[in-house]
């Protein structure tokens, strides 16, 4: 009895270490981890480090403040009007991001470096560059793909095809070289 109780228990151990270790290695959620941050951002819990409704010097506070390329805002006639900036982290990786807002609701674009995607398992399977993601993560939708250098997420409560539009013109803004 005292074998098959020590068994049980050594199997319990074995069963639950292996749960851990997997959802460890799992990472973190991009998804979860963005919604959370864009509904503070909507909710005016947080501010943006840079407040600006010019898409130039929203552009020219990241390229002084990315540690990695950032071609942002999108142009305004994707629907997307900028109002802000900053950096934040994504779990363990560094991104840029734009608030604004299309149609009057607050929308918010994440910006990482392409390599941060093996950080994030549950977006790097099946990810590749110009395929796009489509997802909702509580009430807000998303949409994200690998656009040039950057791993792009563009998330908010309007209509997926209206995200789309601004993950498309993200980078269309020539820079000066």
């Amino acid at each position: 009895v005292a074998a098959m109780l020590a068994t049980a228990a050594m199997l319990l151990l074995m069963t639950g270490f292996q749960g851990w270790t997997a959802s460890s290695e799992q990472g973190h959620d991009l998804s979860r981890l963005s919604a959370d941050l864009h509904q503070h951002v909507a909710s005016g819990s947080l501010k943006p480090e840079f407040e600006s409704q010019s898409d130039l010097e929203v552009d020219e506070f990241l390229l002084r403040r990315a540690s990695f390329p950032v071609r942002c805002p999108p142009r305004r006639d994707s629907g997307f009007v900028v109002w802000g900036a900053g950096m934040c982290d994504l779990g363990t990786q560094p991104a840029a991001y734009v608030v604004g807002h299309v149609d009057d609701s607050p929308v918010s674009i994440f910006v990482l470096p392409h390599e941060s995607l093996g950080a994030f398992a549950a977006q790097r399977h099946g990810q590749s560059r110009h395929e796009v993601h489509r997802g909702r993560t509580g009430i807000s939708e998303s949409v994200q793909s690998i656009i040039d250098q950057n791993l792009v997420l563009v998330i908010g409560d309007v209509d997926s095809a209206k995200l789309m539009r601004v993950l498309k013109s993200y980078g269309t803004y020539p820079h000066a070289s």
